[in-house]
């Protein structure tokens, strides 16, 4: 799993860079965009309903990417006090690559 934060990057710049990545043939990358004004939990909430559907994906590869990609965003959220004030875009995935 590739985790990492971004500072000082710009969000073009970021979205070039991640328009290079592609998964396998399975679909594996997931990108979350969450507005400032929201709660965190209700976002927690959210993706722990959608984990319960990702149960229901056939392809036991596919199914354990998307679930191991939603536990490690749900644990990011958990990790933070607050939502940033500009607001929050998350990108995870496996096989997708270096960075930089």
């Amino acid at each position: 799993m590739l985790y990492k934060c971004i500072y000082h990057t710009s969000i073009m710049d970021l979205l070039l860079q991640l328009q290079k990545y592609t998964g396998d043939t399975t679909t594996s990358n997931i990108s979350l965009h969450f507005p400032s004004n929201g709660q965190l939990s209700m976002y927690v909430q959210h993706l722990n309903a959608e984990l319960g559907t990702a149960s229901n994906i056939k392809s036991r590869t596919n199914r354990q990417s998307v679930e191991r990609s939603l536990r490690t965003i749900m644990a990011h959220l958990k990790s933070l006090k607050k939502m940033p004030e500009n607001g929050l875009a998350i990108f995870a995935g496996e096989n997708i690559g270096s960075w930089f």
